[in-house]
């Protein structure tokens, strides 16, 4: 396999790179596949984190590409109550709707940063611990990969617009969003 600053075109992308590039799920397996690293972790500068992460795509993603399939940990209720809200896990946890309680996000599930015009989408898989990142939109080369928090931010949003008030709740945007072309 390439290394990464083999397989990018643009060389300050991978510059301050973990390393390690990574294949799409829809690759693993599958012979034919396009097996060329398409995303990338390098640290970012607009958080006050000592160091911040962030997510980028080494290539185009077409909408509708299937981008990451993180694990969880299924957190009951009262667990994350008494336990997981008070600790820095709690800025990665997701809502499990139809059991309750939380799932904390693994892999580069937990590392994709906000955005209020997010270029992903996600369905949790809660029988299978799972969430999946789909691209909600095309995604250009270099392009940070980025979810929506929700409307009540923990931080303050870094981006210069942000709405006063969401027009309508995380799940009701997310849901309209059609996986197809």
């Amino acid at each position: 396999m390439a290394s990464v600053r083999e397989s990018c075109a643009e060389p300050d992308l991978v510059s301050a790179a973990d390393g390690v590039a990574r294949v799409l799920p829809a690759a693993v397996g599958k012979e034919g596949a396009d097996v060329e690293p398409a995303l990338v972790v390098k640290e970012v500068q607009y958080t006050d984190e000592e160091v911040g992460r962030g997510v980028f795509a080494l290539k185009p993603l077409p909408r509708s590409t299937l981008v990451e399939v993180a694990h969880g940990i299924y957190i009951p209720k009262a667990e994350y109550e008494d336990h997981v809200k008070l600790t820095v896990f709690e800025h990665y946890v997701f809502n499990c709707k139809k059991r309750g309680g939380k799932m904390l996000c693994l892999g580069l599930g937990s590392l994709f940063n906000h955005s209020n015009s997010p270029n992903l989408d996600y369905r949790i898989d809660e029988d299978r611990l799972v969430i999946k990142f789909y691209a909600a939109r095309p995604i250009q080369e270099g392009e940070e990969l980025t979810i929506f928090y929700g409307a009540n931010l923990w931080f303050p949003s870094m981006e210069e617009e942000r709405p006063s008030s969401p027009p309508e709740t995380e799940d009701s945007f997310f849901a309209k969003l059609s996986l197809s072309d």
